[in-house]
């Protein structure tokens, strides 16, 4: 069963462009060790009020590979140093992909 993750973050800092840079940097990173079909992330358009500042979204292959993302330590310690500390509200979801033909 391919595994959709989608996270929405809404964030709080008075340097809330330094926090997403960095953000996106570590993320950047991340992306080139993670076992995913797709992996995207990013800053909010704006197109629409009230959305959240940050999105990221990853498609895994099965539900024991999307468990050992959620895990790594890289991954750990992104959420724990760039996210928690600006953190003021965050959505997640996990859902079935249906493959299309």
């Amino acid at each position: 069963m391919t595994v959709v993750h989608v996270v929405t973050l809404s964030l709080q800092s008075d340097e809330l462009d330094t926090v997403i840079t960095n953000l996106s940097a570590a993320l950047d990173d991340l992306a080139g060790e993670v076992d995913a079909k797709s992996y995207h992330h990013g800053r909010d358009l704006h197109i629409r009020d009230g959305n959240a500042d940050y999105a990221i979204t990853a498609i895994f292959s099965d539900e024991q590979t999307f468990r050992a993302y959620m895990e790594s330590p890289k991954h750990q310690r992104i959420i724990r140093e760039l996210v928690t500390p600006h953190l003021k509200a965050r959505s997640a979801v996990q859902f079935a992909a249906v493959e299309l033909e």
